[in-house]
């Protein structure tokens, strides 16, 4: 039987980005009410799971690679503000950002946090390591 993955988020991710990085405005219309998907796929006679944790992916996952006689949908919950960066993040991506929040983007705040988390996580790293060292 067929298995689905959802991406939850509650918004049309890529939409959102979209009007924030390509076209420099605020977010507009792209958050939508929750669905529970596994009572979706129980209610369709299927069989859900739900992954909320990065440490539940591999155990969700593998049970539900072994149904055998539904279809399942696996409904994976993600950050709704964490982005869709590549790697090497291009120049005109950051001034339209920049142009979005400057016009009023409603979670800039949240955005930006998650933007430079990571950058922030291994500054942190970078200086325990020092100091343990020494």
């Amino acid at each position: 039987p067929i298995k689905v993955i959802v991406i939850k988020n509650n918004t049309l991710g890529m939409i959102r980005w979209e009007q924030m990085a390509f076209l420099g405005n605020p977010e507009f219309g792209v958050e939508f009410s929750p669905i529970d998907w596994v009572k979706f796929a129980e209610a369709c006679g299927g069989k859900g799971y739900a992954i909320k944790e990065p440490s539940e992916v591999k155990s969700i996952m593998s049970q539900a690679m072994k149904e055998r006689k539904q279809p399942t949908i696996i409904e994976a919950y993600v950050d709704p503000f964490e982005p869709p960066v590549p790697p090497k993040v291009e120049m005109e991506f950051v001034k339209e950002l920049a142009k979005s929040f400057a016009k009023g983007q409603p979670y800039a705040k949240r955005i930006g946090l998650t933007l430079y988390r990571d950058q922030v996580h291994n500054v942190l790293k970078n200086i325990h390591t020092h100091h343990i060292d020494n």
